[in-house]
C-alpha cells in the first residue's frame, strides 16, 4: 500500500497492489533509493539504514541454491511491473553468480515427457 501524509490532515491511501508482485521490488529497491536520496537532502542522518535486508538477502539465497543448470524467470507479456520484479530478482541472481535467462510465460514450450522448454528446446528445470 502507497500512503501520502501532509502532517495536518487524514492519511490518504494512494495505491493498493495487493494482486500484484511488486511489493517485493519496491521495498528491496525503491526504498533503498529512498533511503539514498533523504540521506543526501538531510531529512535523515547520512548513517541511516534500510528497514529492510531483503536484496542482501535474495543474493545470499542464490548463492545457496547455485547450480550448473540456468535459473529461468518468467512472467507474462504486457505486464511491466511484472517484468520490472522479474528482472529485480534475475538481478539478484546474477549478484549471486548464477546464470540466468528470462522467458515470457507465453513463450514455454513443452517437451517430451511433460518438461517445460525454452525457445530452443533447451529444458526448463528450475525457474519463478
Amino acid at each position: 500500500m502507497d500512503f501520502a501524509w501532509c502532517g495536518n490532515a487524514p492519511v490518504k491511501l494512494l495505491e493498493y497492489n495487493a494482486d500484484t508482485p511488486t511489493s517485493l521490488y519496491e521495498s528491496a529497491y525503491f526504498q533503498w533509493l529512498w533511503l539514498e536520496d533523504a540521506r543526501r537532502s538531510g531529512i535523515i542522518p547520512r548513517d541511516a539504514d534500510q528497514y529492510n535486508a531483503i536484496q542482501e538477502r535474495l543474493i545470499s539465497r542464490f548463492s545457496e541454491l547455485y547450480s550448473r543448470e540456468p535459473f529461468y524467470f518468467c512472467c507474462c507479456q504486457d505486464t511491466d511491473e511484472d517484468r520490472s520484479t522479474v528482472l529485480y530478482l534475475q538481478d539478484c541472481a546474477q549478484q549471486a553468480g548464477q546464470e540466468s535467462r528470462f522467458i515470457y510465460i507465453e513463450d514455454l514450450g513443452l517437451g517430451v515427457g511433460g518438461v517445460l522448454t525454452d525457445l530452443d528446446d533447451n529444458v526448463i528445470q528450475r525457474a519463478f
